[in-house]
């Protein structure tokens, strides 16, 4: 059982040479058995004189406390706690996924190909103590990406969506060969199910229930709609592209795919009936074990904001229940993360928006790169229970209602924000239910480039921006606000990384809530104990475990909670080791055990 009080420490100490295969070096050649027993040989080895995991310490001292400083605690001597795996920022994409106490799973899509161009993937599996116990290879088809991993946990499997990728003017859209890959993380065996997408389409989220796994988000136009649309802009000099409403022009539709390993097939459902523009923007566990949550929008009408909906989808394409989530006049509900209640009921959570004359020039949002932006501005959250299908209650919460402490010479200032907000599913705890979004937006950068005859210019879509959190508690039965607290996450992403960035323990027998996040260079966390938010936020460095080292640069980074009392960090890091003018600099993957006490 955890105790009472709070002080983040983290035990950064690492081991100065690492006994694991560098990616590079994997990737190079096919190694024997016997040269894959010896470097598992030599990794137990390193474990033996390495250091142990990293500590979030529980104690803190009064002053620290009292005035909310950022404290770090001094490393201390221990077992093994990194890996560091050499690889390209720019080129490779290794991937992990958190096993629980099975370990870890890494996989990667290797050099190597087959004669008829197949692309080789490796499976890794560490045991909790960072040895590799297993390894093995999948062949998957030559044209397919990474695209989504999840775990579960009754099942022991790992689920990894692989896509082949379409350029459509919208981020991460995928179409033709999808391959859905079950890798058994006891057995080290690899399983798929192969299928054709109907249309083009932009994943946003995927969810294990009993054999089947869902996945879905929003169709996006063919290649077709897109050729036709470029010329009849150049054929009217632009005028049909303004007067149909640019990228508005081209329709999406919430789509819903699942993979079914017992009926060894991909298809979708019917996830909407009309033929209005819409998203899925959540997917989740339902009322019972034989149905999932799905949360989409869709327009009733071509001038409508769009409207939220939770539908129960069952095994086998069977359709349920669809309910609505009722807004209050003047406002519009912009997405929706739910959850279902001990009690069966459903619990919604996400941003709205004010509209109507007081916002100018703003009726209504369109999607872009996945998520509804470019119209109203944000102006605050709401929280929804639906009992039986029913709305129990919607609970509006501007944002003045969190930033007021900052600005207590203003309290009726608009915080209303053109940020996006991306939420975590909401938490049922004994304390109530826990709600965390991160703002972020989509960073761009402009290039210019002569196609023959003329010069132009044109927006490049870099990633996005992370800017701070919000984590607020609500009462069950009402959605009354209980607390709230704000705090600074300042991370980039790539394109293809529009994931949380903040990860949650919460243990059913401690008061502890403890929400950790990793800014690429230092590990911070946040503690609510007995219904409050505790003062400051307690960091520690990320460090290599060698003085000589300096991390240049970071991507990538993240931290998840792992199993027991335990996070994992992972990321990409430039290192240059001081003092030395050749060979000096390093690219590696790293993962890191933290321990929390």
């Amino acid at each position: 059982m955890f105790k009472r009080t709070l002080i983040f420490g983290l035990i950064l100490a690492l081991l100065s040479l690492i006994g694991t295969p560098s990616f590079a070096q994997t990737k190079k050649a096919k190694k024997t058995d016997s040269e894959q027993t010896s470097e598992s040989d030599n990794d137990a080895a390193a474990s033996d004189e390495g250091e142990d995991a990293p500590e979030i310490s529980k104690k803190k001292s009064k002053t620290a406390a009292e005035e909310g400083d950022e404290e770090e605690v001094k490393p201390k001597k221990k077992g093994k706690s990194r890996v560091e795996i050499e690889a390209n920022f720019n080129s490779d994409n290794i991937n992990l996924v958190p096993t629980g106490d099975e370990g870890i799973i890494l996989f990667y899509e290797s050099d190597e190909r087959s004669k008829d161009g197949q692309k080789k993937w490796i499976f890794v599996k560490y045991n909790t103590d960072f040895k590799e116990v297993a390894r093995t290879e999948y062949m998957a088809s030559k044209k397919v990406n990474f695209v989504k991993a999840i775990y579960d946990k009754s099942r022991k499997m790992v689920y990894i969506l692989l896509a082949v990728p379409v350029n459509t003017g919208m981020a991460n859209g995928y179409s033709k060969e999808v391959e859905m890959v079950q890798y058994n993380v006891r057995k080290n065996k690899c399983n798929s199910v192969t299928g054709l997408l109907p249309t083009p389409t932009t994943i946003t989220d995927m969810y294990m229930s009993q054999s089947t796994v869902y996945f879905g988000g929003f169709s996006n136009p063919t290649q077709k709609e897109i050729c036709g649309r470029t010329i009849l802009t150049l054929m009217t000099c632009g005028i049909y592209y303004c007067a149909v409403g640019g990228d508005n022009a081209v329709k999406f539709h919430p789509m819903l795919y699942y993979a079914d390993f017992k009926g060894k097939q991909i298809a979708s459902f019917p996830i909407s009936q009309n033929d209005n523009k819409g998203f899925v923007s959540n997917i989740s566990r339902g009322i019972d074990s034989s149905n999932v949550a799905v949360s989409f929008c869709k327009q009733t009408t071509k001038k409508d904001l769009f409207v939220q909906y939770v539908k129960l989808m069952g095994q086998g394409g069977k359709e349920g229940r669809e309910y609505e989530i009722p807004a209050k006049q003047g406002i519009g509900l912009n997405e929706v993360a739910v959850s279902t209640l001990a009690d069966k009921s459903i619990l919604a959570v996400g941003s709205y928006s004010k509209y109507g004359e007081n916002i100018k020039g703003f009726t209504r949002k369109k999607l872009k790169h996945g998520h509804i932006t470019d119209g109203l501005l944000t102006t605050g959250f709401y929280i929804s229970k639906l009992v039986k299908g029913k709305q129990s209650f919607l609970r509006c919460y501007p944002f003045k209602n969190f930033f007021k402490d900052g600005d207590n010479s203003n309290q009726n200032a608009d915080y209303s924000t053109s940020q996006e907000v991306l939420f975590h599913d909401p938490i049922e705890t004994k304390e109530g239910i826990i709600m965390i979004g991160e703002f972020y937006y989509e960073h761009y950068h402009t290039e210019t480039y002569y196609d023959g005859k003329a010069w132009h210019t044109r927006q490049v879509f870099d990633g996005y921006v992370f800017t701070k959190a919000l984590v607020a508690c609500f009462d069950p039965e009402n959605g009354d606000m209980l607390w709230n607290n704000v705090f600074p996450i300042n991370f980039y992403t790539p394109p293809y990384g529009l994931y949380p960035h903040t990860t949650v323990m919460s243990n059913p027998d401690d008061e502890d809530i403890v929400i950790v996040y990793n800014d690429g260079k230092t590990l911070r966390s946040k503690v609510v104990n007995n219904g409050k938010m505790q003062n400051g936020t307690f960091t520690a460095a990320i460090n290599t475990g060698k003085e000589t080292d300096k991390v240049v640069s970071t991507s990538g980074s993240n931290v998840e909670y792992w199993f027991d009392n335990y996070f994992i960090a992972y990321g990409y890091e430039s290192i240059k080791t001081k003092g030395k003018l050749i060979g000096g600099r390093r690219q590696v993957f790293y993962f890191n055990k933290i321990e929390y006490r």
